[in-house]
């Protein structure tokens, strides 16, 4: 059977994803920040022969490293990680940021995906996967999201790094936003919208379960739209694109989008009429 590592099972998308790999037959090793939610997990699941549940502060590098090496000591080597675990912090402009806020939320969102991944690759198997969570809010300015953003911005430009570094290994390495997803973290941010309106974690493991079958190219996925990304272009083209030869549109269409083909670029504007937009031609955002 597949082995999976994933931080932060105990709640929300990690849950799901948790639930969903156990179900398709994989060894699943997490953790929680708290036994409470450790033992919960276990018991609320009838504690399948194939979990495996440790209290972990990713955040902390000796906590970190212990339950690397306790799924080692559980599945061996690893075909998927996940870097699930993180938290919201404040949603505060900058002046009013409280330092230790800061600290913290780095910390736990870009510090912990760093230990947790240095620790757990020499475990990783040739052809592996390796996904960290990443957000919305670390694709694009995000006023007032503070250290959360930066931690997300942060761990965007490390999956890309990563994702270089492990070719050699056919590892690969994915930044994935889930969208607003109806989560206890989501219901912080936003605690006037209803949460009936949001797809349910269980939708975004079965994404992933889909991306790890369809393994795209693109190192930076958002939840629902890789699958246009790769779809051949067709004239007329893109004018603010940077693979594009045409230089002008008859009908622009202004809107925002995270990225086109090159993911170190961000777009203020499409064509109505080429394929990067998704009023016209093949729609590959």
């Amino acid at each position: 059977m597949p082995n999976l590592v994933i931080t932060g099972g105990t709640k929300g998308i990690g849950r799901a994803v948790v639930e969903l790999f156990l179900k398709e037959g994989w060894n699943v090793c997490t953790c929680g920040r708290t036994e409470e939610g450790v033992k919960r997990l276990k018991e609320e699941l009838r504690e399948p022969k194939n979990l495996y549940v440790k209290v972990c502060d990713v955040g902390d590098k000796n906590s970190a490293k212990a339950f690397v090496e306790f799924c080692k000591e559980k599945l061996g080597e690893f075909d998927l990680l996940i870097n699930n675990a993180s938290i919201l912090g404040e949603r505060l402009p900058i002046e009013k940021y409280p330092e230790e806020v800061w600290e913290e939320v780095i910390r736990v969102n870009l510090n912990g995906v760093f230990y947790i991944t240095k620790y757990a690759l020499p475990y990783m198997k040739s052809g592996g996967v390796i996904i960290n969570l990443s957000s919305g809010a670390g694709k694009r300015p995000a006023p007032y999201w503070g250290a959360y953003a930066v931690s997300k911005f942060g761990v965007e430009g490390f999956s890309l790094l990563l994702a270089e570094e492990l070719k050699p290994k056919g590892i690969k390495v994915y930044a994935f936003n889930p969208g607003a997803t109806r989560t206890q973290m989501r219901a912080k941010a936003y605690p006037q919208e209803d949460p009936l309106t949001l797809k349910p974690p269980e939708k975004v493991a079965e994404f992933i379960m889909k991306l790890i079958k369809d393994r795209p190219e693109r190192v930076s996925v958002d939840y629902g739209l890789y699958r246009k990304a790769f779809i051949s272009l067709r004239a007329p083209i893109c004018p603010v694109c940077p693979l594009n030869t045409r230089r002008s549109c008859p009908k622009p269409i202004y809107l925002f989008l995270p990225y086109c083909h090159n993911p170190y670029s961000y777009l203020l504007s499409v064509c109505g009429h080429c394929a990067c937009s998704p009023f016209g031609g093949s729609a590959h955002h």
